[in-house]
């Protein structure tokens, strides 16, 4: 893999550094407006804790490239493959990832099972787009570049197996919530744009960055660059809605339920049922 030029890294930076800010702010915010709201209502301490360490590895990246540019303007353009910022941007990728299950599996009810696919296959894209860090000697040989262009497309599929769930996970919850009340519709309908509209948003950056890594285009240095970025910033998204109250809050929260018909209960499990034939999974 050639290094980069240095002219891809400067703009790699401007871009990093322009969308870091924008993420900083909206992390902030998204962390104050929670603070303020009841203790129900909060997410729960793991995914402020996932959230932090997701800004942690995006601020590590951005100072991963400024060390880039600094080596390259100062001594000259040497091999950065391998360099701790190729591991941040799978890292970033998959702590993003698993914040989207991590919701997913709360809509459906802690059902392990249902989020089991899409989390191990965010993991194990991680550990395969890594592989060069267990390989050192051949950091950009044949194998290491498959292994690579496996583990983004099960990152890939980790996002593309989650949105779809959410999808089926609300409109499966909207059969045990009284929807008669209008501030109910509009939280489902809410809850709905917003999970869909942070998984959409992540799945642009990740194709985006997959389909310059297979071209191994020499600009793909900046995309990740901004790409890393966009990852922390549909993650705080998500935060900032929660705490403007516009979707439903990741806790377990006692809904106002009622009976269902037998025609309803017939509806709920072939939802299920679809669910399960679109994953190959026996009905």
């Amino acid at each position: 893999m050639p290094a980069p030029a240095s002219y891809t890294l400067l703009v790699g930076l401007a871009v990093e550094s322009t969308l870091w800010g924008v993420y900083l702010h909206l992390l902030f915010w998204s962390f104050a407006l929670c603070y303020r709201r009841a203790e129900h209502e909060r997410p729960p301490r793991p995914v402020f804790v996932m959230s932090g360490l997701l800004f942690v590895a995006c601020t590590m990246h951005l100072m991963s490239g400024i060390d880039a540019v600094l080596a390259v303007t100062n001594v000259g353009v040497n091999a950065i493959s391998g360099s701790p910022g190729d591991i941040l941007i799978p890292l970033c990728n998959a702590i993003g990832l698993l914040l989207l299950v991590n919701r997913c599996w709360k809509l459906w009810g802690k059902e392990t099972w249902v989020v089991l696919p899409a989390g191990a296959a965010a993991l194990l894209g991680f550990v395969l787009t890594t592989n060069f860090a267990f390989n050192p000697s051949d950091p950009d040989g044949l194998l290491s570049t498959i292994l690579s262009i496996i583990g983004h497309s099960f990152l890939l599929y980790s996002n593309l197996s989650t949105i779809p769930l959410i999808a089926a996970g609300l409109d499966r919850r909207s059969y045990f919530l009284s929807l008669d009340n209008p501030q109910e519709k509009k939280t489902l309908v809410s809850a709905a744009s917003v999970l869909v509209e942070c998984g959409l948003l992540h799945l642009l950056a990740q194709a985006v960055l997959f389909l310059f890594v297979v071209l191994e285009h020499p600009f793909k240095y900046a995309v990740g660059a901004g790409v890393v970025q966009i990852f922390g910033c549909s993650s705080a998204l998500g935060l900032v809605r929660t705490g403007l109250g516009h979707t439903m809050p990741d806790v377990d929260v006692e809904l106002e339920t009622r009976e269902l018909t037998a025609e309803e209960e017939e509806e709920a499990k072939a939802v299920e049922r679809a669910v399960l034939r679109a994953f190959d999974c026996d009905v």
